[in-house]
């Protein structure tokens, strides 16, 4: 390791030193590349989930207290 870095500051002087060169590229900020239409069709379908879900909890909660009120009689 110490010898790699010797070799570059050999190559390239007092330089290398002062270069800031960390990490990768920039991420792109992909959210501002969707459209609007797209982001209201999602919100919308996820609306449309989230009933959906909340229907088939009632439906297994009413199926739970029916089986309970069975197993009593």
């Amino acid at each position: 390791m110490v010898r790699r870095w010797k070799e570059i500051f050999d190559l390239k002087g007092v330089d290398f030193l002062y270069e800031k060169k960390k990490g990768g590229p920039a991420m792109e900020n992909t959210r501002s590349k969707l459209s609007n239409a797209a982001i209201e069709g999602d919100i919308e379908a996820l609306e449309e989930e989230n009933e959906r879900l909340r229907m088939e909890i009632d439906y297994l909660k009413k199926l739970k207290a029916l089986v309970q009120k069975e197993k009593k009689l």
